[in-house]
């Protein structure tokens, strides 16, 4: 859940009389959309940067837009809380300029909204993140309903980064020890940020067999998710043995294919990830999972079952 909405930010806010349709970059297709959606900006003391935010009209009709700026608490919204319960120490918001307030645009067009950041003087080192926040004008609808569109690209503003404290860790690590014919292995990695950066964790996970040959290695968080500060999140992935989709024709062709594909015994899952903050190794230990496919675990039962009732019948006799 937390991954939908720091991709997406949904904000819907449902009043007596009036309906208001807000969303936080959520880009579709919809009367206005805008590019990019997330923005990581790091600055030093006494630097600025600059970035360029595209707003374009996907509407039939000509519209005019407002821009302003709006503190945001992104664990709030990864919470699923307020959008707009963020605060800003005094003096960074008052060094955040936006190019324009207000324009106009026709179906179809697009324009630039640049924003300019800093430079920061004597403020506190952190993480501040806002939004540039664009809403259409009001449009009255039938019954009294005023329905308002916009969206709001959020930017992660990282201020003297390196006089922040770093840490990181894992609260939990594990693989489903499975019975599987062509079930996916579920593999499922909590991180949590104990520092003041945030925190984008990066790598791939690297399975082994019990002779120590690869057998797969999958790539961890390749969009780049976040962990804010103080915050916790759940990484989630799959490890699919040969070709996934299709199943065999009849129950021995389907032992044939997992013997084949080397579908049983003891696995390593060993994770080998780094920190985007400054490209460390996360020591993480690897975890053991055992493989056991039905189809074979179905053939040493009625082979065993078997066994027992010839001795028995021989004994008895």
């Amino acid at each position: 859940m937390s991954v939908f909405l720091e991709r997406f930010g949904l904000g819907i806010v449902v009043m007596l009389g009036s309906c208001f349709l807000f969303f936080a970059g959520f880009n579709v297709c919809f009367a206005v959309t805008a590019s990019p959606l997330v923005e990581d900006v790091e600055v030093e003391e006494g630097f600025g940067a600059e970035r360029s935010f595209f707003v374009a009209n996907n509407s039939v009709y000509s519209r005019v837009y407002t821009v302003s700026l709006v503190p945001v608490d992104a664990a709030e919204v990864l919470a699923g809380g307020d959008l707009m319960d963020g605060e800003f120490p005094e003096g960074v918001l008052e060094q955040i300029l936006i190019s324009t307030e207000a324009f106009f645009l026709d179906p179809g067009e697009e324009t630039e909204v640049l924003v300019a950041m800093g430079p920061f003087e004597g403020v506190q080192p952190g993480v501040y993140s806002f939004g540039v926040k664009i809403v259409e004008e009001l449009e009255e609808r039938g019954g009294g309903v005023t329905v308002q569109s916009g969206v709001m690209p959020l930017v992660f503003l990282t201020i003297d980064g390196e006089r922040l404290v770093q840490g990181y860790g894992v609260t939990e690590f594990l693989a489903t020890p499975v019975m599987t014919s062509v079930k996916p292995v579920d593999i499922l990695l909590d991180v949590r940020n104990s520092g003041e950066q945030v925190l984008q964790p990066y790598g791939t996970i690297v399975i082994e067999n019990l002779f120590g040959q690869e057998r797969a290695r999958l790539p961890f968080n390749a969009h780049l998710h976040r962990v804010l500060p103080g915050g916790e999140r759940e990484f989630g992935l799959q490890w699919v043995q040969g070709e996934a989709s299709g199943s065999p024709d009849g129950f021995f062709d389907g032992l044939k294919r997992e013997v084949s594909l080397g579908m049983i015994g003891l696995f390593r899952v060993k994770p080998d990830l780094r920190t985007s903050i400054d490209g460390a190794v996360m020591p993480i230990d690897a975890i053991h999972i055992v493989m056991v496919p039905w189809r074979v675990l179905l053939l040493i039962s009625v082979l065993l079952g078997g066994s027992i009732v010839c001795v028995r019948f021989f004994q008895s006799r």
